[in-house]
């Protein structure tokens, strides 16, 4: 009987010492897994921010862009604006000339 209780004893040490491997091993995945947890959302929070500087970004890359578009628009609009203008101009400039042309022309023939 006495060989019954230092069994159970030895037993009963080897099982304590098993808890404790368990426990502290329970311990170290728990820290990992706090661990994890931490990097995980500041990674998250990290990427909120980035996220927010790229659609600032591209919010004023567009701004820019439609600006830049609405400048080339009135550009165009004037250059049309003043090509009608040169025409015109040059219409009146050719009939000008011919009625120049048309009076020297009866000046001539009326000497």
């Amino acid at each position: 009987m006495g060989e019954d209780i230092m069994d159970f004893e030895n037993q009963k040490r080897e099982f304590a010492a098993e808890r404790d491997t368990f426990n502290s091993e329970k311990k170290g995945l728990n820290w990992r897994v706090l661990d994890a947890e931490d990097k995980l959302m500041k990674e998250r929070a990290l990427h909120a921010e980035r996220q927010k500087e790229w659609t600032s970004a591209c919010e004023r890359s567009n701004r820019d862009l439609k600006a830049a578009r609405d400048d080339v628009v009135k550009v165009k609009g004037e250059r049309d604006a003043e090509s009608r203008e040169v025409e015109r101009l040059s219409a009146l400039v050719k009939e000008k000339e011919t009625q120049v042309v048309e009076t020297q022309k009866s000046h001539a023939e009326a000497l």
